[in-house]
C-alpha cells in the first residue's frame, strides 16, 4: 500500500512520477472503483491492466489507471495514474 500511496505526492527524485489529482485518503476508493471496472489483463503481460476511467485521475491530465498485479492473482503491486 505504501507504494501506491506514493502516487498520491509529487517525488522530485525521480524522472518519471505520475501523481493522483484526488486527496491521499481518497486513492485507495479509487484503485477499488479502477479495479471493479479492470477488464482483460494488456496484452502480453498478464499482471497488468490499463483502466479508462472517464475523467481526470491524475495531475498531469491522465485519465486511466494502470494496475500492476502479480499474475494469476489479485495482490496489487502497484497502481498510478497514466494517459
Amino acid at each position: 500500500m505504501k507504494h501506491v500511496l506514493d502516487h498520491a505526492a509529487p517525488n522530485p527524485n525521480k524522472t518519471t512520477h505520475s501523481v493522483f489529482n484526488v486527496d491521499r485518503k481518497e486513492v485507495l476508493g479509487l484503485v477499488d472503483q479502477a479495479w471493479l471496472k479492470k477488464g482483460a489483463p494488456v496484452s502480453g503481460d498478464p499482471g497488468a491492466y490499463i483502466v479508462p476511467m472517464g475523467r481526470a485521475i491524475g495531475k498531469s491530465g491522465e485519465t486511466s489507471i494502470k494496475i500492476i498485479v502479480r499474475p494469476g492473482t489479485n495482490k496489487i503491486i502497484i497502481v498510478y495514474p497514466v494517459k
